[in-house]
Parts: C-alpha cells; structure tokens; sequence
C-alpha cells in the first residue's frame, strides 16, 4: 500500500511546493547562536489590514473603505529558525514519546483538562536539539482522552498543560465507521462553518446553525470503505469544505470536504483520507448545510497585526499600525505580552528590534480598551509597500 504525501493543515501547502536554503547566522558574543533555514517558497505576498488577514492577492481594504487604508501590500519573508535548546518551549522541545509500544508524535496543541480521562504511567518522551544534534530525554505523565481509543490519541502532561500527541504511524481506517469508531468526531467537533467550491475570501462561506443531522448521516455511512487513492483532487468537483477544530483531537481549522458525487476527504489526521459515502449521503448533507445556515464573512486562518515595534520593555512590545493609513491619527497601538517565549526569543536574540515592521499572527482576541492582543503565535519581519515604493517607520 502506498503511503501518500502529509496533507498540509496550513493553507493546504503542498511539500513539492516547498524549496528551503540554509546559511548559518551567529550573533555576536554573549548572544545565543541559532541557525536561519529561509523558505523560499514562502515568500508571501498578502494584503493586510488593521487586525485582520486579507488573503493571498486579494484586493486590500482600501479600494473597498473609502480609502482609510493606503493602496498597500505586504511582504513576510518566513524564516524557520533553529532555535539553541533552552530558547525553545517544552512543546517544541519534546516531539515524540513511546508508551505501550506506540510511537506518538506531538500535535502542538494543548487540551484542557476536563478533557482527558485515565492515568496511563509515566513514559520517556525524546526530543533532538538540531543546532547541536543531540537527542535529549525527559519522563513525563501519560494521560488517555475521553472517548477516544489510546492508540490514536493521548495527551502527555508538559509544564502542567495536556499537549496533544497522535499516533505517528500510518494506519488508515478501512471505513468511516472504524474511524468513528475509535475517534468519534461527532463528540470533539462542532461544525461550525463552511464555504463553497474554495476557502479563499471569493467564495461563499457560511455559518451552520445546527451540525446534528450532518453527524448523523456521516455516522449512518459506517460501512463507506477509505479510499486509497494520491492523485484525488476536489479540484473540479462541486463540494463544501467544512472547518473542523478540536482541543482534543488536536487540530485548528483543518478540512472536511463533502463532494457532490459521494465522497468525504479531511485532513484532520494529517494524511488525507477519503471515504466513499456514495451521491445519496453526500447530496443530503449539502441539501441540510445550504438550507440550515447563513451566509457570513470570510474568516482568515489567522488573524494578524501590521505595523511598527514603537516600544520594547522586558514585559511586553508595543505595535503601532498607523503605517497602514492614510491618515495615521486612525491607527492603533497593540500591546503584545512577552511571556511567550516563542515571540519574545526574537526580541531577546535581537532578530526583532525598535523601529522594525513586523506581522504578528493570534489565535486569541484583541481587548477593546487595553489592545492587549492574547495568545500571540508568531511574529516575523515584514516589508509595507505603497505604489511600489517601500515604507520606513520614523
């Protein structure tokens, strides 16, 4: 049985559409080393603006909010950084833990926990420091999630949080009821919202107002056999894509197609599966999704902020979008905490200092009055141009 490529969860990127370039960076001394692996392929163009992701070469918001925002873009170039150890957080140091003769690899999610069930045992969890190319040892508590089969999914205690960790063998279901079976979906996701033939900000999305019956069919298809199959495509069939995030699956806006001549393809387990539940099942769900929802907004995968670092304190860094306007008296000052090491490593490595334009990418939420921006996920270097010329924070 062939074993096909991982589907991506972020953006969908292909692998093949992936070039990576090294070169060793080495700070000056009393600074950490690390080592700079720039993507190329990544490389991206987006429009932003204010706290919200405007997609790949889309139209920016100031030819549709009576110019409040300059005509901009904005280039990141993303860089993977090979972090020394102690620079790294536990999750990203401890990938990978062996319990019963399972290997596991880390999700990088957390569950919470009400979320898990039984005691397993303490297990040997391992980790490889890349920049120094030792392998580094920790034990920790193994814990079994509710209602789910332990040789799918386990959560491991790290620092006092339950990190996700699935089983890293491929070992597909031979039907959807075997894959209910032992992850029953239904119970961990809701489905929430869809969109039409695409995810991109040109298609139709949708909130749906109630995922029961959707559910229900899918689990009255348990005999709908996967279908093993590396050149399958939604490309150029009708279908829905479905958004699906779990806490306890361990997954943030992964997909779920269903395709108008009978099959359902996610990528919630990393590798794409495909069942086949036939035209009947698959045209009564999407009868049910168009007549039991509303149309909405287009949501980004992640949200972000543009602008300029105004301020740097031990505690926190301050980011001021008033680049982005045309008037900069609009703009905004983002307070954005430092006790994340995974954004304040780039301030303290001075990667990232006062007076540069950067991205900042979320998954929490904004606080009117404070403009603290919560849950901080990533922050890189950016490039804002306006009519070709590039701008410069003064």
């Amino acid at each position: 049985m062939k074993i096909p490529k991982i589907a991506r969860a972020l953006e969908h990127i292909d692998e093949d559409t992936v070039a990576a370039a090294t070169k060793t960076h080495t700070k000056t001394a009393g600074k950490p080393k690390f080592k700079w692996v720039a993507i190329a392929a990544c490389m991206a163009l987006l429009l932003v603006a204010g706290s919200i992701t405007v997609p790949l070469l889309i139209k920016n918001k100031a030819e549709t909010e009576d110019g409040l925002y300059k005509d901009f873009t904005v280039r990141t170039e993303e860089l993977a950084i090979l972090w020394p150890w102690e620079d790294l957080s536990i999750y990203e140091k401890y990938s990978q833990i062996e319990v019963d003769g399972i290997k596991y690899e880390s999700r990088g999610s957390v569950a919470a926990e009400s979320l898990t069930d039984k005691y397993l045992g303490t297990y040997t969890a391992t980790g490889f420091d890349e920049l120094t190319e030792t392998s580094h040892t920790a034990d920790f508590e193994v814990y079994s999630l509710k209602d789910i089969d332990k040789s799918q999914l386990v959560a491991v205690k790290l620092d006092g949080s339950f990190c996700v960790f699935k089983n890293g063998k491929y070992t597909p279901p031979r039907s959807l009821g075997e894959l209910f079976e032992a992850i029953p979906m239904e119970k961990h996701i809701e489905l929430k919202r869809f969109s039409e033939n695409g995810d991109g900000p040109d298609n139709a999305h949708f909130a749906l107002n109630d995922d029961g019956y959707i559910w229900q069919v899918l689990k009255d298809c348990g005999s709908a056999v996967f279908v093993e199959d590396e050149e399958w495509s939604a490309v150029g069939r009708d279908y829905l894509g479905f958004s699906l995030s779990s806490d306890a699956i361990g997954i943030y806006k992964r997909a779920m197609y269903i395709t108008a001549d009978g099959y359902l393809w996610t990528n919630a387990f990393d590798w794409g599966y495909i069942f086949n539940i036939g035209k009947d099942a698959a045209s009564k769900i999407i009868k049910y999704a168009k007549e039991n929802s509303v149309k909405v907004a287009y949501e980004p995968f992640m949200n972000s902020v543009v602008g300029a670092i105004v301020e740097i304190t031990e505690e926190y860094i301050l980011v001021d979008d008033s680049v982005l306007y045309n008037e900069p008296k609009n703009g905004r000052t983002y307070k954005v905490p430092l006790d994340s090491i995974v954004i304040s490593r780039y301030i303290n490595g001075g990667i990232i200092e006062k007076g540069d334009i950067v991205k900042l990418e979320y998954r929490g939420k904004i606080d009117r009055e404070s403009s603290v921006v919560s849950c901080p996920v990533s922050i890189s270097k950016a490039t804002i141009t306006v009519n070709g010329e590039t701008l410069v924070f003064e």
